[in-house]
């Protein structure tokens, strides 16, 4: 099953857009294939690992005499002023164990006598346990993130410091058991760049300054900052709204975080004590078409509002301002004279990420072990036509211990001349 999840997967990843991927992958039968595979893993585990064990703790058995003959490979040494003893010592050294082997009566091609048998490797099925055991930490780090991710947004403006309060987010998305990571930075920069003045970004950054120092957050790679991955996924303008009342003293100013990009986008805000909703629109190069706004750009090149005003229910102003233009309403007036960039920010915590992380390096140290570790057979016997051959069986690597095994002879055929 699981390796038709991935087949599955596959095709789609092929065909289809990332975010749809990511929905196929969360759907309940695919969750359910993932619950059957790591049960279907603990319960071989618990019937495997004490096996595993108890061939770690005993002794490789020599081998049997009637199946030297089968080793996969074998090169022939003399019979007479081998250096058998040497043999021994050097294959100790090298960390075999040596054990004298047993005659047995000669039966068609079946070995005549067995002089001794090497092993080593004995701990290689350990790093089986490990890897298997990577596994294990995936499963507690999935669930972990399952229970426990943390997911926000929060629209932030160029000089902004975001304390990561709750209130500071515009949107958290719920998740048991989730709470607010530890964040903390402050916006010093945004910059966009866009595909020949339209809107397809070619480039999204926003330079933080953290604890940690500076960082760069991106639309398509993450800063890390606090407890939190930080991304960089919408751009906008904030503007600078300034209110007049009829003496021409300013009662309100402050930056109006509204989702006005991309142009043509409207949104509204409230003045505290006052009754008034006033909708914007902000077109950063603008121009008319057939009677209608639009921007010839992204750019700020020509900036243009489009104010809607009400009070209640009733319009009280409609009409567009440039930056440093007055709109003037029931004794009122308002403008907006600068503007500063802003984005949308994505944050991100995955407590299990760490532990996902400890399950890949404990898969790859068991991978290593087993690779490095590996079990290795040689026996030094005789034929029933009193011929002598040093062979060896080898869990890995064939072609390089067959070298290793003929050097062997040639070594110690020389050292006997």
């Amino acid at each position: 099953m699981s390796i038709t999840y991935v087949l599955i997967l596959a095709v789609f990843g092929v065909l289809v857009e990332d975010r749809w991927l990511d929905i196929i992958a969360g759907l309940y039968p695919f969750r359910l294939l993932y619950a059957l595979f790591f049960l279907n893993l603990v319960v071989l585990g618990v019937g495997w690992v004490p096996i595993v064990l108890q061939r770690c703790k005993r002794a490789e058995a020599p081998e049997r005499a009637q199946n030297l003959g089968r080793f996969d490979h074998a090169t022939q040494v003399p019979g007479t002023g081998f250096r058998v003893e040497d043999l021994k010592q050097y294959l100790r050294w090298r960390g075999f164990q040596v054990r004298d082997g047993a005659s047995a009566p000669a039966s068609g091609t079946a070995p005549h006598a067995s002089l001794f048998h090497a092993s080593r490797g004995r701990f290689s099925l350990a790093g089986n346990l490990l890897f298997h055991a990577g596994f294990l930490l995936l499963l507690a780090g999935a669930v972990t993130n399952a229970l426990y991710r943390f997911e926000g947004s929060a629209i932030l403006a160029e000089g902004d410091a975001f304390r990561g309060a709750k209130e500071e987010y515009r949107r958290v998305a719920e998740s048991t058991g989730a709470a607010l990571p530890a964040v903390d930075f402050d916006v010093e920069k945004i910059s966009a760049e866009f595909w020949q003045g339209r809107l397809f970004f070619t480039g999204l950054e926003a330079q933080l300054l953290h604890r940690g120092g500076r960082d760069v957050a991106r639309l398509s790679s993450t800063a890390r900052v606090g407890d939190a991955d930080v991304t960089i996924s919408g751009f906008g303008y904030v503007p600078l709204a300034v209110l007049k009342d009829r003496a021409g003293e300013i009662v309100a100013r402050a930056h109006v975080k509204l989702n006005i990009f991309p142009p043509g986008s409207e949104d509204y805000f409230h003045v505290p004590e006052y009754p008034h909703k006033i909708f914007v629109s902000f077109y950063p190069d603008h121009a008319q078409v057939d009677g209608k706004a639009v921007s010839k750009s992204m750019h700020p090149v020509n900036p243009v509002y489009m104010l809607r005003i009400f009070r209640g229910r009733l319009p009280v102003f409609t009409g567009a301002v440039k930056p440093g233009e007055w709109a003037d309403f029931d004794g009122l007036s308002i403008s907006f004279p600068s503007y500063v960039k802003s984005g949308t920010f994505q944050i991100v915590s995955n407590p299990g990420h760490p532990i996902i992380w400890a399950a890949f390096i404990v898969m790859g140290l068991g991978l290593a072990w087993r690779l490095l570790f590996y079990r290795k057979n040689i026996a030094l016997w005789q034929d029933d036509a009193g011929r002598t051959w040093l062979s060896g069986r080898f869990d890995y690597f064939p072609r390089l211990n067959a070298g290793w095994l003929a050097s062997l002879g040639e070594q110690f055929k020389a050292e006997a001349a």
